[in-house]
Order: C-alpha cells, then structure tokens, then sequence
C-alpha cells in the first residue's frame, strides 16, 4: 500500500470483489481488509472502481442508482457513490469511509490513457473458457451473434446473462462445494488436454481474418504472420473489442487474462493498433500454479501487480512480489 501514497488517483480495475462465485455477504467481508488500508493508504484521492466480469454486479447496482438520479440518462457510466448509498455500493462506501467513482465499462484515467477490466474480449474469442462458450450460446439463443458486438449494450446482452447467473448462483452456500469440485474438474481436464502450461492457456481468435493487420507486434510484423494468440493471449480479441467501441487513447489498460505485459522480451513486445494505442495488460494478484508453471516469478502469470501513470507519459509497469 505504500506504493499509492500521493496518488491522485487509483482504478481498481476489475474482479475487486469476488461476487461470481461467494455470497456477497462474505466476498464484501474478504475485502474488508483490503478496502480499509486502501482508504488509509489513498487518503484523500479518488478512487474509481472498473468493474470486470467477478463484480459486474457492481456495474449493474451503479446502473441502477444513475437512473434513480438521471432517468433519461445512457451511455457509459461513470457514478459517483456517496454517502447514504445503498446495496454492495453502500457498503463499499462504508468500508472506504470516503465516496468513490464506478466506471464503466472502462475510465478515462488521464487525457492520454483509457483503462477497463477486459472481460468483453471474451465475446471474440475461441478460448477454451465456460465464458466465451456461454457469450457464443447466448447470442445464438437470443438470434444475435455474439461475434457482430459493436457497442457496450451489445457486449452486455451476451455477456450479462451468464454473469447474472454465476451471481444467483453464487448466493446458494449449497451450490458452492459444487461449484468449486466443478472448477476444479475443469482445471484437471485443461491441463491434461496441454491447455495450460508454462505460457498459459492458448486463445484462439474465432474470425480472425477479420481482425488480421489491425494489429501490429513491436511496430512490425502484423499478427498472422506473428506469434499466434499464445504467446500473446487476448490481445486479437481485445484490439477488436477497442475498433468496435471506437477507444481513442494512446495507452489503453486492461486486465481479464492475467498475463502482465508488455515485458521485454522478444516475443512480448509492446503491441500497438494500427491506430497506434498500446496495448498494456496490468496482469493479476490471483497466484494460479497451473498458469505459472516452472517458471516461478518470471512468467508473465506472476501475480502482483501495479501500472502508474505519471504525466503525459508512458504507463510503467511495477511488479511487486517478484522476490517471493
């Protein structure tokens, strides 16, 4: 915490709480802890939750008080909750003893640099996730195929529909030792099938001539030609997720993938759109063994990780428990 101390600001940028898969009720007492020494440690700065695709219900609650407050009002969200507020919001705001900001689906964090969790990726990708699976059978169940998203409400009706239900779910203690010897399963069933491993889970794009050259790798070879979406997972998906939403930013963060980059190294060069953003993944605190491998604080998958933004400059990518 004594990183963000004279911070202006600082973005939770998605899966702050964990309401995917526990009670709200005990993923808010978890991050109790978190959002307490978080307060102490900004004290005084703004603090701006993005929510990802664990704590979408977040964007929905900060949905539902902007239209209490602006019934005519659309577009992207960005709420500010106050004192009074109530719903895992007011908690929240309880917890942090000050008002905070939801964004959503993503923040405009300086004039330079756009930030958001990621998760709208999945609707582009071939991954071998129950996610991506579940956005593909969704817009084939409601007749709009999820790969034709072209606008955030576009990306929601595909996507919302199975994060809602995770959330139903998740508010049965009954139904979580289920959940998790699921999970588990699924875990056991990747790793045998070599889906991960040492550089982490293969995502392979569904459409990728369409996206072909609109991205380029170190400001040279065009993705096709390049390393496929191993060695860079998500960011196909995630450069088409940006053209579609029509982004204008010269850095853009983002998360979901839990892969930390750019890094030096040669296959893991900045990657840039053929706009010009750079593309940087903030990576994850999640430690997930399977991803890590052998490789220990060297993978990309390491956890532990902090971007700050100072000025008009570059994003600087602060890695903070590679010594353990």
């Amino acid at each position: 915490m004594s990183r963000l101390r004279g911070c202006d600001q600082v973005v939770l940028l998605g899966d702050t709480i964990e309401l995917r898969d526990r009670p709200l009720e005990s993923a808010l007492a978890a991050a109790a802890p978190f959002l307490r020494e978080l307060a102490d440690a900004v004290d005084g700065g703004r603090v701006v939750i993005v929510p990802g695709n664990h704590d979408h219900r977040l964007a929905l609650a900060a949905r539902e008080l902007a239209r209490e407050r602006h019934p005519r009002g659309a577009g992207d969200l960005v709420e500010q909750v106050a004192r009074g507020a109530g719903g895992p919001l007011g908690e929240i705001r309880r917890l942090l003893g000050t008002d905070f900001t939801v964004a959503y689906p993503g923040w405009r964090a300086t004039d330079t640099v756009w930030a958001t969790h990621g998760h709208y990726l999945d609707v582009h990708s071939a991954a071998p996730t129950v996610e991506c699976a579940a956005a593909m059978l969704v817009g084939i169940a409601r007749g709009r195929a999820s790969a034709s998203a072209w606008a955030p409400e576009d990306y929601e009706a595909v996507l919302a529909p199975t994060y809602n239900a995770f959330f139903r779910l998740a508010q049965r203690p009954r139904m979580h030792r289920a959940a998790d010897n699921g999970k588990a399963l699924v875990r056991a069933v990747e790793t045998a099938l070599g889906m991960r491993g040492t550089h982490g889970p293969p995502h392979r794009v569904r459409g990728a001539d369409r996206v072909r050259g609109s991205v380029r790798l170190g400001g040279a070879a065009r993705l096709g030609t390049a390393p496929g979406e191993q060695g860079r997972p998500g960011i196909l998906p995630f450069a088409r997720v940006l053209g579609n939403l029509r982004v204008e930013a010269d850095h853009v963060l983002f998360g979901h993938t839990h892969r930390t980059g750019p890094v030096a190294s040669d296959c893991e060069a900045r990657w840039r759109t053929s706009n010009g953003t750079a593309l940087w993944n903030t990576g994850s605190w999640v430690y997930e063994p399977a991803y890590v491998g052998t490789r220990g604080a060297s993978s990309p998958y390491w956890p532990g990780t902090l971007v700050t933004v100072d000025g008009s400059g570059p994003p600087r990518i602060h890695r903070l428990l590679d010594r353990l």
